[in-house]
């Protein structure tokens, strides 16, 4: 019914929920053709009555490419007074959180919706900076075909063994949160206290969620493109290790999925704030690079790198690897420190010496004290980890393997685990670097992926008995070795 929504109400939840709910519908796209033929006819009628010889008629038929407009769910025009919709628009208009020339295309957006249609992927992402994720998770999904909605289904299910042993726990603090947890422990501490809220409570998790994006600086970090993941997005936009929604199901994991996601969200505004603020402080003219390329580093250095021109395969990829983007970030994060801005150079470089300094000088106290066993050779997989008895630890973050598999294309070797030997990792040369590259590839595989590369690994190769494939280190893997790879804890 016209103005569905009381007067003086924020309309933004009952649009969301609308679209959320909205069926398919055939009348309003008969009606919209009809006024788009309607035009076509005006203008070619007005246009042949202009037109001189053969080009002139000819060039008329121009006015027809195109395909004629149809709604693709039931217009939501009439939920909201027109006021309502003027307060959506004149949003859009006033933001600060998008740039003057993103605001006519996603002005056009908005117009789109209030039709029934589905805008492009570009502009729901405008929309989603005025407006927030759910509405765009809403019209994401509404622009999906049957096909695409299968599609996305099967690569949920492939991600349900990477998604199942990453939760229930708390890796993002000595993970994607490593970088910055001897730089800045303050915003480690707030986030990880934010976490364990989100753990107790979704009600706490949605209120920081909001204070996050309606905060004094919210619009200044959307605008400038610091990642804040949604709390419940689409598939290519949910943080890499909480992909699949469906082991949300399960005890546990929803709540440390939602835990997951507040800890690197709280992470990220909180650390951009107060590097800003201390800019500020300093004196310093902060300019709008400065603020583009401070987001790009905190989004690398809490593991949300770039896939460059593979980003829109972006959920396929996330599927098939286990998380690609912190993969990558591991290594974009030299570009900061070469960044266009001095003012974000000068603090990765700092971030930098404040996070492997205290571990270097602790592994180097903990092995001259005989607490602990440390490996200084790049080429062994032990390379800067601590080993007390059988006990591993890595204090890296990630960081440990991009050494190691450099450190091994460039000698041509490796260092085993078992007898401690240097052996060779190819036939040498060219032979050595691309092994060396396949076994980082195949080490970076999802589980479910991962088996069949063993799999495959092993066709035409003589097996022991019972071994079905060949891991990436090259031994012989069994039925039930795959079976822990899948379901098992990291």
């Amino acid at each position: 019914p016209p103005g569905g929504v009381p007067p003086g109400s924020d309309p933004l939840p009952q649009l969301t929920a609308f679209i959320k709910q909205a069926k398919p519908v055939n009348v309003q796209t008969e009606a919209l053709r009809h006024t788009a033929r309607q035009q076509q006819a005006a203008q070619l009628a007005s246009s042949f009555g202009r037109a001189q010889g053969e080009g002139g008629v000819l060039r008329v038929k121009g006015l027809l490419k195109g395909e004629l407009p149809k709604a693709e769910f039931q217009p939501p025009a009439d939920l909201l007074t027109q006021e309502q919709w003027d307060g959506l628009f004149e949003q859009v208009g006033q933001t600060n959180r998008l740039r003057v020339f993103e605001k006519v295309p996603t002005a056009d957006a908005l117009a789109q919706v209030k039709a029934g249609q589905v805008p492009t992927p570009g502009d729901i992402a405008l929309l989603e900076k005025v407006f927030g994720p759910e509405l765009a998770a809403n019209l994401t999904e509404k622009g999906l075909s049957k096909g695409d909605k299968a599609w996305n289904l099967a690569l949920e299910i492939w991600s349900l063994p990477r998604t199942a042993q990453t939760g229930p726990d708390i890796s993002a603090t000595l993970r994607q949160g490593s970088w910055f947890s001897t730089s800045h422990p303050k915003e480690i501490g707030a986030a990880f206290k934010a976490q364990f809220q989100s753990i107790v409570s979704e009600e706490a998790t949605n209120a920081i969620d909001t204070a996050l994006r309606t905060g004094p600086a919210a619009d200044i970090r959307i605008r400038v493109g610091l990642y804040q993941a949604p709390l419940n997005g689409s598939l290519s936009a949910r943080e890499e290790a909480v992909l699949s929604k469906l082991v949300g199901r399960l005890p546990g994991y929803r709540q440390s999925n939602r835990a997951y996601v507040t800890f690197l969200n709280k992470l990220r505004a909180d650390t951009f704030d107060t590097i800003v603020q201390s800019w500020n402080d300093g004196g310093n003219v902060v300019t709008e690079n400065d603020l583009n390329q401070l987001a790009t580093y905190i989004n690398r250095a809490t593991g949300r790198g770039s896939l460059g021109p593979a980003s829109k395969y972006g959920k396929e990829l996330s599927t098939i690897f286990y998380s690609p983007r912190f993969t990558t970030s591991r290594f974009l994060i030299a570009q900061s420190m070469v960044s266009s801005s001095k003012l974000v150079r000068q603090q990765a470089w700092r971030d930098f010496a404040l996070y492997a300094g205290p571990r270097v000088a602790a592994l180097g106290l903990l092995a001259a004290t005989g607490a602990a066993s440390v490996e200084l050779d790049p080429r062994s997989s032990d390379f800067g980890k601590l080993r007390v008895l059988n006990t591993r630890i890595d204090p890296w973050g990630g960081w440990q393997p991009v050494v190691r598999y450099m450190a091994q294309a460039v000698t041509g070797q490796r260092k085993t685990l078992e007898t401690g030997k240097i052996v060779p990792t190819g036939l040498g040369g060219y032979d050595s670097l691309w092994t060396t590259l396949g076994r980082f590839v195949r080490s970076k595989f999802a589980p479910s992926t991962g088996v069949l590369g063993d799999i495959q690994a092993g066709r035409g190769k003589k097996l022991p008995p019972g071994a079905i494939g060949i891991d990436f280190v090259g031994k012989p893997v069994t039925l039930t070795d795959e079976l822990k790879r899948l379901f098992g804890p990291l």
